[in-house]
């Protein structure tokens, strides 16, 4: 595929629309099969250029919209423990929110920590941002944004998006949730509170009797039981439900 060259900054969709207007809408969807971006920043603004980026395509570009870059650099030295675990629930966001809004590929920026080489060890600067966007440290050690990473995209990439949540009772309009259909033949329910990180009790009645099993990000598991009414409670934190009917288990 032949991709538009990726662009950052704030007004994401001004620059997209910027380069656009300079080749003509007619003549750039003939030359690019995807426009790519990297949507740095903030979990919030990354998904509002992710938007203004599909504004300015919607409609007329028959192509794919690729995230090349996106990540979070922390040093837990000088962000704290606590910066890693949001880095993760970042990463996990993320690539839900990319993927329910039709973005084919989203790739994180990076795999692993890197520092400067001199007759080894690695050396990372403390402050250089571009030392810590690993999900795995200098020596390959996994990060909790390694474990959201992971789980996430077993998840997604082998499911099919089947829209917010679809079940009787809905769940308040501040938590995002989105379920998807794995190919193993259970359905997943990824929600998080948009907002606050207070606990608030949601409550499910699915249309199927079934096994159901919550989890974090990290595959730590919350909870577990069986039937078609589930109770729990949700935060800023993304958390997982997974439904497996018991038709699929005979």
């Amino acid at each position: 595929k032949i991709i538009a060259p990726s662009l950052t900054g704030d007004d994401m969709g001004g620059l997209v629309e910027t380069m656009v207007n300079a080749v003509g809408k007619e003549r750039f969807n003939e030359l690019f099969d995807a426009v790519a971006i990297h949507p740095y920043g903030e979990l919030l603004k990354s998904i509002g250029k992710i938007e203004s980026t599909i504004a300015v395509l919607e409609g007329w570009f028959d192509g794919e919209l690729w995230i090349t870059e996106v990540g979070w650099p922390i040093n837990p030295a000088i962000d704290g423990e606590h910066a890693e675990f949001e880095k993760a629930q970042n990463i996990g966001k993320i690539l839900v929110s990319a993927m329910v809004r039709n973005v084919t590929h989203t790739l994180i920026h990076m795999w692993c920590d890197w520092g400067w080489v001199d007759n080894v060890p690695k050396v990372q600067n403390a402050t250089y941002g571009e030392h810590w966007f690993g999900i795995v440290d200098l020596w390959a050690n996994p990060k909790p944004s390694y474990y959201a990473y992971k789980t996430i995209a077993n998840i997604i990439g082998y499911a099919d998006y089947l829209g917010p949540l679809l079940f009787s009772n809905p769940i308040p309009k501040e938590i995002d949730s989105h379920l998807f259909l794995h190919e193993n033949g259970s359905y997943y329910l990824i929600y998080w509170d948009q907002h606050g990180d207070l606990e608030q009790p949601i409550s499910l009645t699915v249309p199927f009797d079934c096994i159901w099993t919550i989890y974090y990000a990290n595959h730590t598991v919350m909870d577990a039981g069986e039937g078609p009414k589930i109770t729990t409670n949700c935060n800023q934190d993304i958390r997982i439900i997974q439904m497996t009917p018991k038709e699929n288990l005979s």
